[in-house]
């Protein structure tokens, strides 16, 4: 492990097809956080079957189709995580990624363009990120991409 990691906080984390074990097999994780405690993320490309109108009545006219509630991660799964897309970056709380902020899906949105509700999520302790992209860099299990002006970065050996 590097002794001075680089946060990748606003990265996506993509699994290749060495990863098989349910839940992260053909994923891709919006990297939320990453420093010496750990990191998180939510899987953005595992849609349910379970209508966000169903389990959250009040939030459903706020999210973006498919509105659907999506598979965030295997951790937590019984709370809701809300990705919220704005116009105006500077109108939300700061994140990593320009124009997206993390949610409680229940509150009141305001400069909202639109929402995605996330069932559960992805963590890892500290170090554990950083071990599963240097772990077996021959087969290159995870990928990741530092995501800024609509343009993709290596990072992690790819």
């Amino acid at each position: 492990m590097n002794d001075h990691p680089v946060s990748l906080a606003g990265s996506v984390l993509v699994a290749t097809p060495i990863i098989t074990d349910p839940p992260f097999a053909r994923t891709v994780v919006a990297l939320i956080e990453h420093d010496a405690d750990g990191a998180l993320g939510i899987i953005i490309n595992l849609p349910s079957d379970l209508p966000v109108a169903r389990f959250l009545p009040e939030t459903s006219a706020e999210v973006v189709p498919p509105e659907v509630i999506f598979v965030g991660g295997p951790v937590g799964t019984d709370s809701a995580i809300g990705l919220l897309f704005a116009d105006d970056p500077n109108s939300i709380r700061p994140s990593p990624f320009a124009g997206v902020t993390i949610v409680d899906p229940t509150d009141d949105h305001l400069a909202t363009v639109g929402m995605r509700v996330f069932g559960g999520f992805a963590g890892w302790s500290p170090g554990q990120l950083e071990d599963e992209c240097v772990r077996e860099r021959g087969g290159r299990p995870l990928h990741t991409a530092r995501i800024s002006s609509h343009r993709a970065q290596s990072r992690c050996g790819m």
